[in-house]
């Protein structure tokens, strides 16, 4: 749910501040106060394309901060993450709209592209209005809310885990057929690569130990002299280094009575001098294969080319072509088993194809069922908001083989009508805004339980209505309000007496300029708005009188329900 929202030098706004409650909260004001200043901040908030006018007229940007509580919603937090945008189940939208240069969105404080904002808004909030976007409008909505009533989740498994084998054998045919398209051409091409490969017979480590013996021979002259010299310094010279350290270890042995302490330094000695000794013997074993061998040498080049070559051919480095022989060979026996194995699978898929076909027609009939249900009901709410002849209409229409996904076979769209003369019509195209928001708030009261966006806005949802309708509408919402958290910008004390949270939106102007603020009304300030809105600017006491009235009934449930 909402729980936070912050705005600053939006529109006539300067900054405004409000913390949010659970159930169904009311917006009220007088005509041109800037009722819809909420909405306007949540579309933009949720990613609506805007302009600099928004901006504050003395301001060079203006900011929106949406905070959402997300405990309950668990799609809400897998989307977080699969996006690397969650942060200690925080959720936090922020809008920067500039006056000049680009607007910003983010999310947690994460820089984020609008459309990643309009995804996680459209699982957050849904907006119910004329000019507002509607969930309710998209045909996949439409089939998720008919799908959750019916509770078809295992239904839509099935036909989802059959849609993506069909999908698997499809690309695996496609794959297969492009390999044996021009099957003769590509055989004798993998067989002449597979020939080149063979007769190269490069060792699993021959490349690395040719690579180490080419600068081994390269150098043997530089290696030769420079061993030779070693080792005469070691042993042989005149200052050599094994007879200075048996020079010290005699001085020191000698001295060993005086200073018994010296023995470790004579171990080390001794050690030292067979060290260097072991190390004279390595370099004269080593040296002795460090020979000057040109006829070697080029061998060695020979076969490095060779190898550098053949690797230059296949596009790709020396060390890999043991790998490019196994590719190629298994290239070359899915080619020679590519008949049996294409055949196999196009039996594979036709079958899958029959299992889509059977599971798509079991969900299709329970939607069916599930429609006529779900429109009955619906039916009846809308009847009883002021739609005393209107009907709600769902049409399942078959897809075309191709138009086939995972989700079935169906199209799934809403129509309505206003008389059972008149045919329907999709609800897009059916009703006005306050028509389609009464209708929006039938289906979501019949489908509380099972749609999962936590917010719903509702504005002119009563408007052209009044009296007993205005209580039943006012029914409704805190019905609604039961499961979800509700906001309604609403003209009638009936319904705005029903809120269990009452915002008030007014108009101050000064010398300077003209502002819209939003203030809560306590139980005091709440009478005297409802008499406003009965009986206008003028309150009279018979109005203050029925507002308390109303008040009263709303709290002990008196009120006529749906």
């Amino acid at each position: 749910m909402l729980e936070h929202i912050h705005i600053r030098n939006l529109a006539l706004t300067r900054e405004l501040s409000l913390d949010l409650n659970s159930g169904l909260t009311v917006l009220t004001g007088e005509t041109g106060a800037g009722k819809s200043i909420l909405i306007g901040a949540l579309s933009l908030a949720l990613g609506q394309t805007t302009n600099s006018d928004s901006v504050h007229h003395d301001a060079d940007r203006a900011e929106i901060d949406l905070s959402f509580n997300i405990d309950k919603l668990p799609a809400v937090q897998q989307w977080l993450q699969e996006q690397a945008l969650d942060h200690e189940d925080a959720c936090i939208l922020r809008r920067v709209i500039r006056r000049k240069g680009r607007n910003q969105s983010f999310i947690n404080g994460n820089p984020v592209a609008q459309q990643r904002l309009l995804e996680l808004g459209q699982q957050l909030v849904d907006i119910h209005g004329q000019h507002a976007h509607h969930a309710l409008l998209r045909h996949d909505y439409q089939r998720h809310l008919l799908d959750d009533f019916g509770a078809h989740e295992k239904l839509l498994a099935e036909v989802s885990d059959s849609y993506r084998q069909r999908q698997r054998l499809q690309q695996d045919i496609l794959d297969l057929e492009s390999l044996t398209g021009d099957e003769r051409g590509q055989r004798e091409l993998l067989s002449y690569q597979l020939d080149e490969l063979s007769r190269l017979q490069l060792g699993a480590d021959e490349l690395a130990t040719l690579e180490r013996e080419q600068k081994t021979l390269t150098h043997a002259d530089s290696l030769n002299q420079d061993c030779a010299q070693v080792i005469d310094a070691l042993s042989t010279g005149d200052m050599a280094i094994e007879d200075q350290l048996q020079q010290c270890l005699k001085k020191l042995a000698a001295q060993l009575e005086n200073a018994p302490g010296l023995q470790s330094v004579i171990d080390l000695l001794q050690t030292a001098t067979i060290q260097c000794a072991e190390a004279r013997d390595e370099l004269r074993q080593q040296s002795a294969g460090f020979e000057h061998d040109p006829e070697r040498l080029s061998e060695v080049e020979q076969r490095l080319n060779d190898i550098i070559e053949l690797a230059r051919k296949h596009r790709i480095q020396p060390e890999q072509l043991p790998q490019q022989l196994a590719r190629l060979n298994e290239q070359l026996r899915q080619i020679d088993s590519g008949s049996q194995v294409l055949a196999s699978k196009r039996q594979a898929l036709s079958k899958e194809q029959q299992r889509y076909q059977i599971k798509a027609a079991k969900l299709h009939k329970a939607r069916q069922a599930a429609a006529r249900q779900l429109a009955q009901t619906v039916t009846g709410h809308m009847q009883q908001l002021g739609m005393p002849t209107g009907q709600l209409q769902i049409d399942i229409e078959a897809l075309a083989d191709d138009q086939q996904t995972q989700h079935g076979s169906d199209r799934i769209i809403f129509k309505a009508s206003a008389h059972p003369s008149l045919p329907a019509v999709a609800l897009e195209k059916a009703a006005s805004g306050g028509e389609l928001s009464r209708i929006s708030l039938a289906i979501q009261v019949v489908t509380a339980r099972q749609a999962g966006i936590p917010t719903l806005v509702f504005d002119e949802v009563d408007v052209g209505i009044g009296g007993r309708i205005a209580a039943i509408v006012g029914q409704h919402l805190r019905q609604l309000a039961d499961e979800r958290q509700v906001f309604c910008i609403t003209h009638l004390a009936q319904v705005a007496a029903l809120g269990q949270q009452h915002l008030m939106v007014c108009k101050e102007s000064n010398r300077h300029e003209i502002s819209s603020h939003v203030r809560p009304l306590n139980s005091q300030q709440r009478p005297e708005e409802l008499a406003r809105m009965l009986g206008g600017i003028e309150i009279t006491e018979r109005a203050e009188a029925h507002a308390r009235e109303l008040l009263e009934q709303a709290s002990n449930g008196v009120s006529e329900s749906a």
